[in-house]
């Protein structure tokens, strides 16, 4: 696979990086005008930390003298510390205004630019005289156990439903004389979930063929549940056997914390074998450090 490479649309790729170039520039000058920072540079930490929380008294996301992976620094204006700077302010019922749509345009500049400096330029780098990529796939190169590409990392572009998702699959194509297999396993951690752990809820689901998500939603939130109720039920579905909690739950899911503890307990309570399982595994795993 590694050899043979993926064939990528040069031509297409580099209008949508010219594209995606004055879209990004149009976000920066949008910002500067709303915070009134002519001269910001918006790739600068330190510049926005400052405007962020001396010029304009945002609240601070991250935890004072905690470091590690996942911590939130003291100050910090990267992605996950303007999400959470976004979840603060809903709770205390200061996401409107100026306010919002500083942090929204700001998202929208950093989404852009991820986009082109991960995916767009990153790409173009790495296609050669035959007009392929060769990505390395790390066989341990995730926690999940999943494979994971670099150089460029193609799998972790943005599913096609996103727009920039779209932008970026849609660069790879077929060669002359072949065609795009699609191929994915369906829920199959889920599935695995439910033969380990024998739990009657996901085994009955699965053996019935019906809709995971939806049987899960019904469960949580009665028959007339929503489509955003839906997207809560899949999201956690899939983070709770990778060890998700009720803080990552409220955190990815923009939910208060007690909402978030409220949910877990409920769903331990849909699946009482996945929960003990996953409890077992647990404690088996603390037993063999």
């Amino acid at each position: 696979v590694e050899i043979r490479g993926l064939h990528v649309n040069k031509p297409y790729l580099e209008g949508w990086r010219d594209s995606l170039i004055i879209e990004r520039e149009t976000y920066a000058t949008k910002f500067r005008v709303l915070v009134d920072e002519p001269e910001l540079n918006l790739n600068s930490a330190p510049q926005k930390s400052r405007l962020f929380y001396d010029k304009l008294g945002f609240p601070d996301p991250g935890t004072p003298g905690r470091v590690g992976r996942n911590v939130i620094q003291s100050r910090s204006t990267n992605k996950p510390a303007v999400e959470r700077l976004r979840t603060i302010l809903k709770q205390q019922g200061k996401f409107e205004g100026d306010t919002k749509e500083i942090l929204n345009t700001l998202s929208d500049y950093q989404r852009v630019q991820k986009m082109l400096s991960s995916y767009v330029e990153n790409i173009l780098k790495y296609i050669d005289i035959d007009g392929c990529v060769h990505p390395s796939y790390k066989v341990t190169g995730t926690e999940t156990g999943r494979l994971s590409a670099v150089d460029p990392a193609i799998q972790t572009i943005p599913r096609p439903d996103d727009r920039y998702g779209a932008i970026c699959r849609s660069a790879f194509v077929a060669p002359p004389g072949y065609t795009f297999v699609i191929v994915d396993y369906s829920q199959g951690e889920l599935r695995l979930a439910a033969g380990l752990s024998g739990d009657e809820f996901l085994l009955k689901v699965y053996e019935e063929g019906r809709d995971l998500h939806s049987e899960v939603a019904i469960a949580m939130y009665g028959d007339h549940f929503t489509k955003a109720q839906r997207v809560l039920c899949k999201m956690f579905n899939f983070s709770y056997l990778y060890g998700g909690t009720e803080h990552s739950f409220a955190e990815s899911a923009g939910l208060p914390l007690d909402q978030a503890v409220k949910f877990v307990h409920n769903y331990n309570r849909v699946m009482p074998r996945l929960a003990r399982w996953k409890r077992e595994q647990e404690a088996e795993r603390k037993s063999d450090v």
